[in-house]
């Protein structure tokens, strides 16, 4: 591949700081992708070692150890000399396993949520260019849908689909939009091609040439249509294999087993944040001058951070809430902790002046007003985190109260996809579509693509054993559900 078919931004981004330094995994993956995917092209000549540990901001030794990782997976070759270097070696083998290696790091809802990322951009550009096509345009689209006609085996096929889709966004006029595009497609884009039938490669020609159609015709709609389609039939395709076969002989368990092992997972949770409050309840009872104070709030770190530490992957961050007007100096306040990729620490500082109206107000969300209403436990969601992790999380909170007194609620957040680790297994070993939903039917986890984590299934057929409130019955697609009262969860069972 050319370089000049590589986006300027998308190539200056491999070579853009790493969050995570001295890590020799995260240099080799950086410029494995950067290679998978064509960002850097074959025989590119790497920068000097001393440079591009520079860029990458890792130690020399850990850059050099990366390349050597490199040279033994034959995407890299050194050359001595005066002309000599590190130079790319574009894969012509062994491509379809580096791709089913990507496909594998991905949790199940993390790629629902990239997919549908690439779906909605997809959309969008195919729109745009049909409104903003020239007739230049018009024929570096023609020879890279025939590029894609033309293509024989995985990599020739995930570089001319890479390459159409990131022409094609080009053509929408838009630099941001086309960078976030080439950054989709290098994400999971290219995944589609880990699947070696012939019929996956004749799909994506034929969706290809609806869109081309639709967007040389100026048909907005229509072309936005066909993208999204188009993204659609990726997306269930990256889903069925993702969830790969069912469990083997022996390995079958039952819902109500699956969900018991849901259930003690939550527990432990529910265990730990429950220390949290009763170590607040201790701060409080203690002989003191005046009430409580931010000060008392940093006494709970060191059970906060044992806490992310003991159940880091499952909790993904812990803490105090305040109910306003309980501390003295502060009229609402969080003591909340978030657990970064590598387990340390990270506080939580929302906006929390009154005066903002921008404000978190965290008394009106139902993990702080349900426990403060009822006394009760509760676990809410999931939701977006956009104010801490970015994940899709469930908030498991408690009460605490002292003298009748309401003093905020202790809480900890859990990952979508640690429920993935626990009940997907279970899942795909029952041999028929099954699904973890939350009280709305809400998927979470499943082993069918045509139920995807975020999917709602908005009635859900009568149980034969208790099940959470709020889940109507009547679905066709859902033959029983399978829950109970400890927690509002339930396995659904297809026909």
């Amino acid at each position: 591949m050319s370089p000049i078919y590589v986006n300027p931004a998308a190539h200056r981004q491999v070579f853009a700081p790493l969050t995570l330094t001295d890590r020799v995994e995260a240099v080799e993956q950086r410029l494995a992708d950067a290679i998978l995917t064509g960002a850097l092209a074959d025989g590119e000549q790497l920068p000097s070692e001393l440079d591009l540990a520079s860029r990458l901001r890792v130690a020399t030794v850990t850059l050099r150890e990366a390349l050597e990782a490199l040279r033994r997976r034959g995407l890299v070759t050194t050359r001595r000399g005066r002309a000599g270097g590190t130079f790319v070696l574009a894969p012509r083998a062994g491509t379809r396993d580096l791709l089913r290696a990507r496909l594998e790091r991905w949790g199940a809802d993390a790629l629902r949520d990239a997919c549908d990322h690439r779906a909605v951009l997809a959309g969008g550009v195919a729109e745009l260019a049909a409104a903003r096509m020239s007739g230049a345009d018009r024929e570096r689209l023609d020879g890279f849908l025939a590029s894609m006609e033309s293509a024989s085996g995985t990599h020739e096929l995930y570089l001319a689909d890479r390459r159409f889709h990131v022409e094609l966004a080009a053509i929408s006029r838009s630099s941001r939009l086309t960078l976030a595009v080439i950054g989709a497609e290098d994400e999971v884009g290219d995944l589609v091609w880990v699947d070696e039938r012939p019929s996956t490669a004749e799909r994506a020609r034929a969706d290809h040439r609806r869109i081309v159609a639709a967007v040389m015709a100026g048909q907005g709609a229509r072309a936005r249509r066909a993208a999204a389609e188009h993204a659609a039939r990726d997306t269930a395709l990256l889903f069925e294999l993702r969830l790969g076969p069912g469990g083997g002989a022996g390995q079958a368990t039952s819902p109500r087993a699956i969900l018991d092992d849901v259930t003690a997972a939550i527990e432990t949770v529910f265990d730990g944040v429950d220390q949290v409050r009763a170590r607040l309840l201790e701060i409080a009872a203690a002989p003191r001058r005046g009430p409580l104070s931010r000060g008392d709030a940093e006494g709970l770190r060191p059970l906060v951070f044992s806490q992310l530490r003991e159940r880091h992957g499952l909790i993904l961050g812990t803490g105090v809430i305040f109910e306003p007007g309980v501390l003295s100096d502060a009229s609402r306040w969080l003591e909340w902790w978030s657990a970064a990729e590598d387990g340390t620490p990270v506080p939580l500082y929302p906006n929390l002046d009154p005066a903002d109206p921008n404000a978190y107000a965290y008394e009106r969300a139902e993990w702080f007003a349900a426990p403060r209403a009822t006394g009760e436990r509760a676990m809410a969601g999931p939701v977006v985190d956009y104010s801490a992790t970015d994940q899709h999380v469930f908030t498991l909170s408690l009460p605490i109260v002292r003298d009748g007194g309401f003093l905020g609620v202790a809480a900890a957040d859990v990952g979508v996809d640690a429920l993935e680790s626990i009940a997907g297994p279970g899942l795909r070993s029952l041999g028929r579509p099954a699904a973890l939903v939350n009280a709305f039917g809400r998927v979470l986890v499943s082993n069918a693509a045509t139920w995807m984590p975020g999917t709602l299934l908005k009635e859900s057929a009568t149980a034969d054993t208790p099940r959470p409130d709020g889940v109507p019955d009547a679905d066709p697609r859902v033959e029983r559900l399978v829950g109970d009262e400890a927690i509002p969860l339930a396995i659904a069972l297809g026909r």
